[in-house]
């Protein structure tokens, strides 16, 4: 169970998901610094009332997680199938893409990101599934 105190030095924790996979959890907080509600400016995490906030959310997510990923990474795939792609492709791909982090929004929507270890994405490069609030799959992007 996450509490505030998991994340009062860094502004993020790393919780177990999926059996033995390692999931970092974080905020998205860009509202005014000056309200007393957006991040905590000596750690640039989210402020105690963002937490408190928040913290309902997360929760929310991580005891659905495996529907959470399921959705994510059948999006990603229809994203970036080929019209060539095969089963057995799509059977690689899920096997190799794993959500590395999860970033909630003050607004409850939240960004779900992933490695890829089949090598479908260049180096350097990985995905993140972009939801809303009632948890559909929005937009995807390709950071580095």
């Amino acid at each position: 169970m996450l509490h505030t105190d998991d994340f009062a030095d860094t502004g993020w924790a790393t919780v177990r998901v999926a059996g033995d996979r390692e999931l970092t959890v974080s905020f998205d907080t860009t509202s005014d610094t000056t309200s007393g509600t957006g991040p905590d400016t000596r750690t640039g995490g989210p402020s105690a009332q963002i937490l408190a906030a928040l913290l309902p959310r997360v929760r929310d997510l991580l005891a659905d997680f495996d529907t959470v990923g399921r959705t994510a990474v059948d999006h990603l795939w229809r994203w970036g199938a080929e019209p060539s792609d095969t089963d057995d492709d799509r059977a690689e791909f899920l096997a190799t893409m794993h959500p590395a982090e999860l970033v909630v929004r003050e607004d409850g929507g939240f960004t779900l990101h992933y490695t890829d270890t089949g090598g479908r994405m260049l180096d350097g490069y990985w995905p993140a599934v972009h939801f809303t609030p009632d948890r559909t799959p929005a937009d995807v992007t390709v950071e580095c």
